[in-house]
Formats: structure tokens, C-alpha cells, sequence
């Protein structure tokens, strides 16, 4: 007998609706306009949400068998072939998914279709717009949707009101891919990249607006009417001197269709203004700008703008960046994992043990690094075609495929195997250790004297061991540049 659950997970939701935000201008519905008009006004933010879109758009994505990745497993094969099937780009799928950035979560509804040999496939995933969801269903006790089968606090499905109909749409939540930036008591609207952003966003805003006026009154001056004695100023009255004056002061333009007609007996005149507080607003809207960054950690954006920031800093800055992108990579690939390849399998009579959506990491890697490390620890790695194959997409090489990689490994091998029976073959069968002083060919020592069936003599020993390090330095060298070499090239197509 399952146990019975006790209390809930304490989310602040009534009928439906989600209040655990407490400033009211963010909830719900009034929460996704201020969002958008963030992602959309923001220079700053716009930047920090098209950088996560590009550098994920670069990331390739594969399905794997995490047990047994040398196996070859119909189910893998099945997904990447689903995946080829689709009506839809997979990577506008991808970009389309990232708007749970933003809005804190995004929703698809999975469409599928038969191929030719009657299994199901990926035909599109459709999104489910965040302003079109009317009401969660959320499973807490003593509600109509209560299912002891589930937890306390599940998400059970949601009700959409969309156009064109604007009707009342009841979706289940296991028949959607549901992408969320943080689980934080199973909230189903997760928490906006944007939400720390919002306070200094909302600053930067307003103190623009100030400054653009200030900037035209400073630049055009004061706009001043002096009427003359005896002069209507009746507020209330449209066609009193005081109203006509009003107008004439907010309307006026220093453009090319400029001027001003007053009365007989009216003076007008421009002040002009000290434009003292200028520098001050400017730096204000440079730190509150950096703020909204600071709260996306994307500040690197604003580095060596007015000739502040160093080229460490901005590695150190550009790699929690990536770091970033990369974790966001990761919910992805999670969400797609638990919730979409069981389901697709399922309907295809398998289950989806051990089988995951992996990626390459996002962001741009630093071949100059890669290759350091490549070269201190090839020589404890055991490397096999998939490592290359990881390794190429990794360094933007050429792509093969784990066939051709093999067989080109084997080559490799049989070369090696027939350059020591030819070595052997020359010396008659003799080991360099049976010759008193002698000393193996620089290119075969390694080999030979490693696979002998006796061991060196000590001395004989040391030298071709340092001739076999000096031989694979030389060789990861050789490839450290080849690798450089290839890099550099595709960067410059």
C-alpha cells in the first residue's frame, strides 16, 4: 500500500492561478507584457537573450544509450531517424523552446505522424503561448482534480484560452514537453531570467525619458509666453489666453517646420538650461544597464565600453557565460530526456531505459587550451572512434562518420604491425638487447623493445624509453598544430 502524503509543497495558488510573485505587475498575464517589453526594448537584454540563442543554435545534439554507448541500440537509431522526420527544424524548435527564459517556463504539444512502415514519429512540437494559459490544475487535496495516484502539488494539465476562438481548452501535463528555469515547489510558471532584472530595467526606463526631454529642453531651451495684462486664465476654458498659451508651450519645435504665431501684446521667448545633470544621468543609466545584466550574469556585455575591462576579465566574465548557456543546454536536454523520449518510445512498443538527448558543450571553445590539455593526457586516455568523433564536432573539424573513423584506426594498426615484423625481418628475428651496444631506430624502439618477449637491460631501457617520449611530444606537437592549422581555417570561411 502506497504511503499517504502529508501537507503540501506550500505553493501560494488560488483557483488555478499562481500568486507566489508578490509584486502584482508581475503575476500571471501582467507579468509576461512586462517581460516582453523587456526582451523587446531592452538593448541590453535583447543582447543577453540572442547570444543564448546563437550559442545553443551551434550545439550538435545526439541520442545516446548512456549504459552501453558502443552498442548499437535500434531505439537510438529509431529517435535520430524520428528526429529527420519532422516537418519542423530541430533547432528552431530549440530556439523557439528558449522562451522559458524570459517568461520562466514554455510549453509544446507534441505532434506525431506514421511513416512508411506504420511507426510513429516526430512530425512538429507546437508551442502553447505563456499569455494564453487561463488556469493550472494542480492535484492538492480537497479539490475536484484531486488524484491519489499523484503527488501533492503535481501539475495534472492547465486550461488554455487562445485566438482565434478563445475557447476553454483542458490539456493533460503528460501529453506536453514542459520547460521550466527552476522547480522551486513544482511552481509551473518556474522563475524569469528576467525577474532580479526587473527593478533596474524599470530605473533605466524612466531616467531615459527624463533625459531625452531634459536633452531637448537644453538643446532647444525653455519654451516661455508672457501675455499680456488683462489676459483670459481661466484652466477650465479651452479658448482663454492661458489655454492657448499652454498649447503653444508644449507643441513648440525646434524642426524644420518650426515657428510660433502669437497674439498682439504676447512675448515669447527660449531659456536656455545649465545641462549640469547630464553626465550625472548618464552614468546613473550605465550602472543600472549594468545591474540588469549583473542579475542575468551576462555583464560581460558591457565590457570595454568607455575603455574599462581587461582582456582577463573578460575571459573570466565570458566563461560564466558559457557556463550558463551551457546549463541551460542541459535543462533541454533533462526535459526532453524524462518527459518526450518515453512517451515517443512507448508508443513505439519500447521502453526508455538508459536512453538520453545529449549535446556538445555550447559557447566557443578555446582550441589553444584544448589542444595543452590533448597533448598532457592523451598518453593515460584510451581513445576509441566516438572520442574522435566528440572530439571533432568539438573542434569544428571535418565530419566522418564512427565507420570511417574505425577503419582509418585499423590502418593505422596495420601499419604499425607491419613496420615491426619488417624492423624484426632486418634483424634477423634479434631483439636490440641481444647486440652488446646497440641501439634501436629512433621511429621503432618504442614498439619493438616494449613487445619483446624479454626485457632491456636497464640502460637500453632508459634510452628507449626517452626516445618513445620524445617521439609521441613530437607527434601531439605535430598534431596540436595540425589541429590550430584546421581551426584557423574554418574561422576564416
Amino acid at each position: 500500500m502506497a504511503q499517504r502524503e502529508q501537507g503540501t509543497p506550500g505553493l501560494t495558488a488560488f483557483g488555478g492561478q499562481i500568486h507566489e510573485e508578490f509584486l502584482r505587475e508581475l503575476r500571471g498575464k501582467e507579468g509576461y507584457k512586462r517581460f516582453d517589453e523587456m526582451r523587446r526594448n531592452s538593448p541590453v537584454v535583447g543582447a543577453m537573450l540572442y547570444y543564448h540563442e546563437m550559442a545553443i543554435r551551434k550545439v550538435s545534439w545526439n541520442f545516446a544509450n548512456k549504459a552501453n554507448r558502443k552498442a548499437q541500440d535500434e531505439r537510438v537509431d529509431f529517435l535520430n531517424y524520428s528526429r529527420e522526420q519532422m516537418t519542423q527544424s530541430w533547432n528552431d524548435f530549440i530556439s523557439e523552446s528558449l522562451s522559458f527564459l524570459p517568461f520562466g517556463y514554455s510549453l509544446f504539444y507534441p505532434l506525431y505522424k506514421r511513416d512508411k512502415n506504420n511507426k510513429l514519429v516526430w512530425d512538429a512540437f507546437s508551442p502553447r503561448k505563456q499569455n494564453t494559459i487561463f488556469q493550472w490544475i494542480l492535484n492538492y487535496p480537497n479539490t475536484e482534480a484531486y488524484d491519489q495516484n499523484h503527488h501533492n502539488g503535481d501539475i495534472l494539465g492547465f486550461i488554455q484560452q487562445a485566438p482565434p476562438s478563445y475557447t476553454m481548452d483542458k490539456i493533460e501535463m503528460n501529453k506536453v514537453l514542459h520547460f521550466r528555469t527552476r522547480v522551486e515547489m513544482n511552481n509551473p510558471e518556474g522563475i524569469s531570467l528576467l525577474r532580479n532584472a526587473w527593478v533596474p530595467y524599470y530605473f533605466t526606463k524612466n531616467l531615459q525619458g527624463i533625459e531625452a526631454i531634459g536633452y531637448e529642453r537644453d538643446l532647444n531651451g525653455l519654451p516661455v509666453v508672457k501675455m499680456p495684462q488683462g489676459a483670459t486664465t481661466d484652466p477650465d476654458d479651452p479658448n482663454s489666453d492661458l489655454s492657448k498659451a499652454s498649447v503653444i508651450v508644449r507643441n513648440v519645435r525646434v524642426d524644420e517646420q518650426g515657428g510660433v504665431v502669437l497674439p498682439v501684446g504676447w512675448d515669447f521667448l527660449l531659456l536656455s538650461g545649465a545641462g549640469k545633470g547630464f553626465a550625472d544621468i548618464g552614468r546613473t543609466i550605465e550602472r543600472y544597464e549594468s545591474r540588469t545584466l549583473m542579475a542575468m550574469l551576462s555583464q560581460w556585455i558591457m565590457l570595454a565600453q568607455n575603455g574599462i575591462g581587461s582582456a582577463a576579465l573578460s575571459t573570466d566574465h565570458t566563461s560564466i557565460a558559457e557556463m550558463v548557456v551551457d546549463t541551460t543546454t542541459n535543462i533541454i536536454a533533462e526535459t526532453v530526456t524524462k518527459q518526450e523520449i518515453p512517451r515517443l518510445l512507448k508508443l513505439n512498443g519500447w521502453t526508455a531505459e538508459d536512453i538520453v538527448l545529449e549535446h556538445t558543450p555550447a559557447g566557443d571553445t578555446d582550441i589553444s587550451m584544448f589542444a595543452d590539455f590533448l597533448q598532457k593526457v592523451t598518453d593515460k586516455l584510451t581513445w576509441d572512434a566516438s572520442d574522435e568523433l566528440w572530439l571533432r564536432q568539438l573542434a569544428g573539424l571535418p565530419e566522418k562518420t564512427e565507420e570511417e573513423i574505425e577503419s582509418a584506426m585499423e590502418e593505422k594498426q596495420a601499419a604499425k604491425d607491419a613496420m615491426r615484423e619488417a624492423f624484426l625481418q632486418r634483424t634477423d628475428g634479434n631483439k636490440p638487447e641481444d647486440k652488446p651496444g646497440a641501439i634501436p631506430p629512433k621511429e621503432e624502439n618504442a614498439i619493438t623493445l616494449f613487445g619483446a618477449d624479454k626485457p632491456p637491460d636497464e640502460r637500453a631501457r632508459r634510452r628507449s624509453e626517452k626516445a618513445y617520449n620524445d617521439a609521441v611530444t613530437a607527434l601531439f606537437a605535430k598534431q596540436k598544430r595540425r589541429i590550430m592549422k584546421a581551426a584557423r581555417e574554418m574561422k576564416g570561411q
